[in-house]
Order: C-alpha cells, then structure tokens, then sequence
C-alpha cells in the first residue's frame, strides 16, 4: 500500500490486505486448536519489501497468488485431513479472486506505462517466473512429506500457468479497463 494508486484501488488493495491477514488468522488458529507450531515465513517474502515500483509490486503480487493456488490446489488434494483440506479449499476459492484482483490491477498499470517500461516490465517478469519456478521446487520438496516427491512437477506446472499469460498481460493497451466492481459482489469466504 505504500505504492501510489487512484482512490478506488486503493480501498480494493486494504481490501485484499485485510482477506490475507483474515488467512494468515485461520491457519494461525487451525494450527493452534492442534497444538501445531507454525513454520518460519518462506524466504522468498523478504524479497517483497524490495519492491520499489508499483508495477514491481503488482507482478509479485500476481505471481505469488498464482504460486499460492498451485499449492493450496496440490495440499487439498492431497492431505488426507478433512479439517485441513476444507480450510484449504476455502482459502483456495479467495485464491481465485486474488488472482483476478492481481492480474487486473497489473494489466492496468502495464497500460499506463510506456513501450520501454512495458519491455522492462516484460523482462523482470521472465526472470520473475523463472525464480518462481525455482521457488516452487524448492516448496515442493518441503511439502514431499504430504505431496509426495513431485519433482518438478508444481515448478513446471507454475511456469507454464505464468507464461501462457504473458502475452496477454503484455499486450499493447486498449481503450479503457475493466470494472473492479466484481470483487465488492463476490464476498470473500473468509468473511
């Protein structure tokens, strides 16, 4: 939220903000009631406060909820506790609007920018999506002891979601954006 932006996308990121702490609650507490300790933060969120541009921020946003719902999906299907699996399930239906909430907030900064801020912007994000496919891997072999060894499995999986999406992203800018009014009408299921 320290990044400028227009009145409307601000109340939507404290909105967003607010739906991700209302996660890091429920696991906190599905955690507790087992007596299970939480683990340390994945290293890769300490390079998040070194976003110096809003459009740096917004593709680590959209790149790291992607990578979320890859996981989210690949627990849910493989954990064998129904408590936790539900949990999951309902974070992972918040997953998709932050998805969406991500990728259009990006597409219209990417709008705004010039031809050479969007061909900066498109090389960051080829190197974004390539250390996110190395960060996936490196996630997957954490979680082995409920996924299984997967291998490279979720890393290509995440690879191949981010880059089919970059042509579009990057696309030349049209006329207008979307409506951001949808995210009011569908209610997080975490309210």
């Amino acid at each position: 939220l320290a990044q400028p932006c227009d009145p409307e996308e601000r109340r939507l990121l404290e909105s967003y903000a607010a739906e991700e702490e209302g996660h890091a609650q429920l696991i906190r507490w599905h955690f507790e009631q087992r007596s299970q300790a939480l683990g340390k933060p994945f290293w890769i969120q300490r390079l998040f406060k070194l976003a110096t541009s809003r459009q740096t921020m917004l593709q680590q946003m959209y790149v790291v909820e992607v990578l979320a719902a890859v996981f989210y999906g690949a627990m849910a299907a493989h954990t064998k506790d129904p408590e936790a699996r539900a949990l999951i399930r309902r974070l992972l239906r918040d997953e998709a609007r932050h998805i969406r909430l991500a990728r259009e907030l990006l597409a219209r900064e990417l709008a705004r920018a010039s031809f050479a801020g969007r061909l900066k912007a498109r090389v960051f994000a080829t190197g974004l999506t390539l250390g996110m496919g190395v960060t996936a891997w490196v996630q997957a072999r954490q979680l082995a002891p409920v996924l299984g060894e997967t291998g490279f499995r979720y890393s290509k999986k995440l690879i191949r979601i981010l880059t089919a999406d970059l042509d579009a992203l990057f696309r030349p800018p049209s006329e207008g954006h979307r409506p951001l009014g949808w995210w009011w009408s569908s209610a997080a299921s975490t309210a």
